[in-house]
């Protein structure tokens, strides 16, 4: 799904999206007009923002240790972990899509889409 068809399927509630205070925390770092532009979407298309709680950073560790996730790529590891947890079916990140398929408690996977099913 291209980025402009998720905003769109987003502003029509056909999806549910979520971020997290870190990605809130990264993008006050940012040079403007990124920074702006980026937090106007959160508010403009009102994606829920979820705190990141120990049981995601436990959760990542495993898939750390396990080979699902490189050390390197942690955060989005938490971020995957969060999805698991909340029981939100897909996560969207681009750079995950050659990557290994995180399997969450129910034995569902999370693929490459925010869509929450």
């Amino acid at each position: 799904m291209e980025t402009k068809e998720l905003f769109e399927k987003i502003s029509q509630k056909e999806i549910e999206a979520y971020s997290s205070t870190y990605v809130i925390e990264e993008l006050d770092k940012a040079s403007e007009p990124k920074r702006s532009t980026m937090l106007d979407l959160i508010t403009q298309y009102k994606i829920i923002v979820l705190e990141i709680d120990k049981r995601a950073y436990d959760l990542s560790e495993t898939y750390i240790e396990m080979g699902i996730i490189p050390l390197k790529f942690r955060i989005d590891g938490i971020h995957i972990a969060m999805a698991a947890i909340h029981d939100y079916g897909l996560y969207c990140q681009p750079k995950f899509s050659s990557y290994k398929q995180a399997q969450n408690k129910n034995g569902n996977r999370n693929h490459s889409s925010n869509e929450r099913v």
